[in-house]
């Protein structure tokens, strides 16, 4: 198999020089042409791929990695009853759930900022948090 591979460079590798000769005197033929040296503009960069820290948006909203803090806190307030948390609270409920200790400082940066995007979390009250979902449920519920 190696061998198979190496000879499949070595031809590629001739392909390349012939192809890069036959370039070569097009270019001289072309100059001797038009009487002027002829420069070929370079190729525009191939695209890198995106880090995989770079979230894809979904419907304008970054997907969601299951095991985060974030998950888990949605996860969290789905359950009965149906309500926002205060933070406390909440980390209580993901370390019974998931048995994952979080810092309060994350959480609250991550659902501080999901608020903020208005994407899944609202605060209700300082260190309270609920999901959006549970107002628009309200408001069907009561009509306000």
């Amino acid at each position: 198999m190696a061998s198979d591979l190496l000879a499949i460079i070595k031809q590629k590798k001739q392909l390349i020089a012939t192809t890069q000769a036959e370039l070569d005197e097009a270019m001289q033929e072309l100059q001797a042409e038009i009487g002027r040296p002829v420069t070929i503009p370079k190729a525009p960069p191939v695209p890198r791929r995106r880090s995989a820290r770079v979230a894809k948006k979904l419907d304008g909203r970054r997907r969601r990695r299951p095991e985060s803090s974030v998950a888990w806190s949605e996860a969290v307030l789905v359950e009965e009853p149906r309500h926002e948390l205060h933070i406390d609270e909440m980390l209580k409920r993901i370390e019974q759930k998931f048995h994952k200790r979080v810092k309060k400082t994350t959480l609250v940066g991550n659902l501080a900022r999901k608020v903020k995007a208005g994407d899944t979390f609202e605060r209700t009250a300082p260190n309270t948090f609920g999901l959006l979902a549970f107002r628009r449920e309200k408001q069907l519920k009561f009509g306000a």
